[in-house]
């Protein structure tokens, strides 16, 4: 049971997050520009919003370098507990890599045409 609540996690629910992620970092960046845009004139608040401390493609690239992390080191937990030794974990490594980067390039398409009718 631990075997498949790690796969199930690895697989499917960390690439979900993640591309969850990329799709609020974007309509935050978004937000963030048409309120920069309608504050640029104005010079009592105290606060600005110029440009975001975080870039949507460097996201992307952090998340599928987390992905690849996650999938290694979740392949040799699983070798671990089902045979005993950390060496059996290299067979694991393939799958989990092509399933976890598969499935968040998935999500992300999926997201991307459910917030692109946001207008944002």
């Amino acid at each position: 049971t631990y075997i498949i609540f790690i796969s199930a996690i690895v697989v499917f629910i960390a690439p979900l997050l993640f591309s969850l992620s990329f799709q609020l970092l974007l309509v935050i960046v978004g937000f963030a520009a048409k309120l920069s845009s309608v504050t640029a004139g104005l010079s009592e608040i105290p606060f600005k919003f110029d440009k975001m401390a975080i870039e949507p493609d460097n996201f992307k690239i952090f998340s599928m370098g987390a992905l690849a992390v996650i999938s290694i080191f979740s392949s040799m937990i699983v070798a671990i507990v089902e045979k005993g030794e950390i060496k059996a974990g290299l067979k694991y490594i393939f799958i989990y890599l092509a399933g976890s980067l598969s499935m968040y390039l998935i999500f992300m398409r999926i997201f991307t045409s459910v917030f692109s009718g946001f207008g944002i």
